[in-house]
């Protein structure tokens, strides 16, 4: 038998190769601007909103898409960038991948299975150009985005979170007539939005339990504000619209589930002149407008629940009103004589279809540019159009609809569009 060397050979009997047979190619490519995006740019909330999860763990989620198109050419094209501009770009790349061409079951609704359509318009959009240049998009001076109208444009899927890092520019965005949808939680990121003076989702599939978010009375430079036909349901709180929301001058929040009286901030709102809120299952009475005093047009239309009497201050503290919608209701009483004050100013009055009574007073005779008086179908109503009223359909008046009761003495003048006998 061999016996065993005590000690090692000097030399290994097969030498190893002097390289591995194996080379790796050049270095993998590192995008520069990954920990930028995940670490300052990507959690734009003050509080981190339960069950959530990273985004980008999931490398089909539109923040990974947009990422991965920031390390594209196209993504940053120009060196030396600032990094103000790429984290604009990434947002704005995130707006397209969360509501371009994305099923939701808003649109297995709206569309034929298998079917969503692409926005309207995205022309230059995720091309190298500056994002000041895209479509639907507007910068300022400083090249910061402070438009985003995507009004009617075919938006799908769920708005994204992440363009709240532009509240520092952003001042109007409008998402209205679209198919995209915002889950509860995104009422934390409107209140975040403070420099806007423009918000705008009607007729798209927002989400909210508890009405209108009380977050939108941060908004304090806000001047235009609509939500209608959205999915609204739950009291109208007078926290979203504080008295010091000074510049708001439009609200449009009808179509939706309220089921609450209108509270009197709207009314205390200082310079609100534009108010809707149709066919929103609300109750109670108008009375907020006894403290409104710029109010130049309200419909509340199609709201049985509202009942109650029309506010003498109509004329009095509020003498700038010019349409008055508030057909299919359910008030009483009767036509204060002081809506005559309004005067010329009035245009439109809309009051068909309640339980009003009495007589229409000799001082609508004032309304010299009224275009639209309708009080059809207000059986309680008595004795005769005065004159002075009926006269007016020889003027701007063209459409005048009266009880045939209080018609008679004037059907020679057409006073009444119903068919009187």
């Amino acid at each position: 038998t061999l016996v065993p060397t005590p000690t090692p050979t000097t030399t290994p009997s097969t030498a190893p190769a002097s390289a591995p047979t194996l080379v790796p190619t050049t270095a993998p490519t590192t995008c520069i601007y990954v920990d930028f995006i995940m670490n300052e740019v990507a959690l734009p909330f003050n509080t981190i909103p339960p069950n959530f999860t990273n985004p980008f763990l999931d490398p089909d989620s539109y923040q990974s898409k947009a990422l991965d198109w920031i390390c594209s050419p196209d993504g940053v094209p120009a060196p030396g960038l600032p990094d103000e501009r790429v984290a604009q770009r990434w947002v704005l790349a995130c707006l397209y991948y969360a509501t371009f061409r994305v099923s939701t079951v808003f649109t297995d609704e709206a569309f034929p299975p298998g079917i969503v359509p692409p926005w309207f318009n995205s022309q230059r959009w995720l091309s190298s150009d500056s994002e000041c240049t895209w479509t639907r998009v507007d910068c300022n001076d400083n090249d910061q985005i402070f438009i985003i109208d995507m009004f009617e444009n075919g938006l799908t899927g769920e708005f994204p979170f992440e363009v709240v890092r532009l509240n520092s520019s952003l001042t109007i965005l409008d998402l209205g007539k679209t198919f995209s949808f915002a889950q509860i939680e995104f009422r934390t990121i409107l209140g975040q939005l403070t420099n806007l003076i423009e918000l705008r989702y009607e007729e798209t599939n927002f989400i909210s339990l508890t009405g209108i978010p009380t977050e939108i009375g941060n908004l304090k430079q806000l001047q235009f504000y609509s939500a209608a036909g959205v999915r609204y349901v739950g009291a109208l709180n007078g926290l979203a619209f504080p008295s010091d929301m000074i510049d708001l001058g439009n609200i449009d929040i009808e179509s939706n589930d309220f089921s609450s009286t209108i509270p009197d901030a709207i009314g205390l709102l200082p310079n609100l002149e534009y108010f809707y809120i149709r066919a929103s299952l609300m109750n109670g009475d108008i009375d907020f407008l006894n403290f409104s005093t710029k109010m130049i047009e309200f419909w509340c239309d199609e709201n049985p629940g509202l009942t109650g009497t029309i506010p003498s201050a109509i004329g009095t503290s509020l003498p700038t009103l010019s349409s008055f919608s508030i057909t299919e209701s359910s008030f009483q009483g009767t036509l204060p004589t002081t809506m005559g004050n309004i005067g010329s100013n009035m245009v439109q009055l809309f009051m068909n279809d309640n339980n009003l009574s009495g007589t229409i007073p000799t001082e609508f005779a004032q309304f010299t540019q009224i275009e639209q008086l309708t009080l059809l179908n207000n059986p309680l109503m008595t004795g005769t159009i005065p004159g002075g009223v009926c006269i007016l359909v020889f003027g701007p008046l063209d459409d005048f609809t009266a009880e045939c009761s209080i018609c008679d003495s004037f059907t020679d003048f057409i006073c009444c569009d119903n068919a009187c006998p």
